[in-house]
């Protein structure tokens, strides 16, 4: 099922599955009749709009399957056709710009976690809308426009593609973790070959220094360093 793709699959039968577990009056048929209702909500979508995330992002996707399961769940819930298409324009009016980046380009990162986020969302878009009389400014169908029109205006880059976005971003800690040991070590490996450095672990006691300084009095040409135990080089050996 895809409700009304893959990478949203999980918003409609989600709920749909917490309200049959949740309201003793729901019997299977209302949850194919409430179906039926995702799936009209679904492809006027699909015509006047887009249910694509490489087209319009991840608000044609994940936004779309919220409208149908708010949809769903204010018909389940006795609402009015009024209220049914309120809460489906509700729940895509504040997924409006939502970018599609999944991470290393497969459809579980961010993708499952905003199923679950937008099945809740779709709840309580339901729940408000069986609060209202029904006026609402803005209807499904503008919704649906201003859908195509701002996913027209996002970047190829944050539109299905993995080059931006938390596909971009989501391994930075570890990416600056090695850049700061390449640097580490690069001044090391530097430090060695400029000053010939022979290096040697100690502490900094009194003898070490004493038998440092004899040393560097018989033999001018070698330098040395003492190296604490606690160094940042530590890592390196």
């Amino acid at each position: 099922m895809t409700a009304p793709t893959c990478g949203a699959c999980g918003i409609v039968p989600g709920l749909m599955y917490y309200l049959e577990h949740h309201m003793n009056s729901i019997t299977d048929d209302d949850i194919v009749d409430a179906l039926a209702v995702a799936g009209i909500i679904g492809n006027i979508a699909k015509v006047n709009a887009s249910i694509s995330g490489a087209e319009a992002g991840c608000q044609a996707e994940v936004g779309v399957a919220c409208a149908m399961a708010a949809g769903a769940a204010t018909f389940l819930m006795g609402g009015s056709t009024e209220q049914i298409e309120y809460s489906a324009g509700m729940a895509i009016e504040h997924m409006l710009g939502l970018t599609c980046d999944p991470v290393k380009g497969l459809v579980q990162v961010p993708c499952i976690e905003r199923n679950a986020m937008a099945a809740a969302r779709a709840l309580e878009c339901a729940q408000y809308a069986l609060m209202t009389n029904t006026f609402h400014l803005i209807s499904y169908d503008e919704v649906l426009l201003t859908m195509i029109l701002t996913g027209e205006d996002i970047e190829d880059t944050l539109r299905e593609t993995s080059r931006a976005g938390l596909a971009q971003t989501y391994n930075l800690d570890e990416i600056a973790r090695k850049q700061r040991i390449r640097d580490m070590k690069s001044q090391l490996f530097g430090l060695q070959r400029r000053s010939s450095i022979n290096v040697q672990w100690g502490q900094h006691d009194s003898e070490a220094e004493e038998q440092h300084e004899s040393e560097s009095e018989v033999k001018k040409e070698d330098k040395m360093i003492m190296l604490d135990q606690n160094s940042i080089f530590d890592s390196f050996y």
